[in-house]
């Protein structure tokens, strides 16, 4: 069975994305796509204003807090999506929180690396 619904869509978005979840497909979701090698300035691929948070590996989109909470919260297999945060100062994915520096974030590896190379 699809789901019939559709999630109400920014009206900049122009590519369409649709993914089966467990034998079954999401809801439509709109996208503007910005290439990866480009995340540190990249926005929301749903609304394109805000800044990405997350990122949900089975719609390959990085989304706010905001539009992560209107797809994924538009019916149940949606909402099954994992998504993880996306890294707070290159918006890498990958990322894992870290409360050794002075100002707790979530960081990616690299940038990980690059805040505790000086033992900080």
């Amino acid at each position: 069975m699809r789901y019939g619904g559709s999630i109400p869509s920014p009206s900049r978005s122009r590519q369409e994305h649709a993914r089966a979840c467990s034998g079954r497909s999401c809801a439509p979701l709109r996208l503007n796509r910005v290439p990866h090698h480009q995340a540190a300035a990249q926005s929301c691929d749903y609304c394109g204003g805000a800044a990405a948070a997350v990122y949900c590996r089975v719609d390959s989109a990085r989304l706010c807090l905001p539009c992560d909470h209107l797809v994924h919260g538009a019916n149940g297999v949606c909402s099954c999506h994992a998504r993880a945060p996306l890294c707070t100062d290159c918006r890498a994915t990958g990322a894992v929180f870290c409360r050794a520096s002075s100002a707790a974030a979530f960081l990616c590896s690299n940038c990980d690396f690059g805040r505790h190379r000086d033992g900080l």
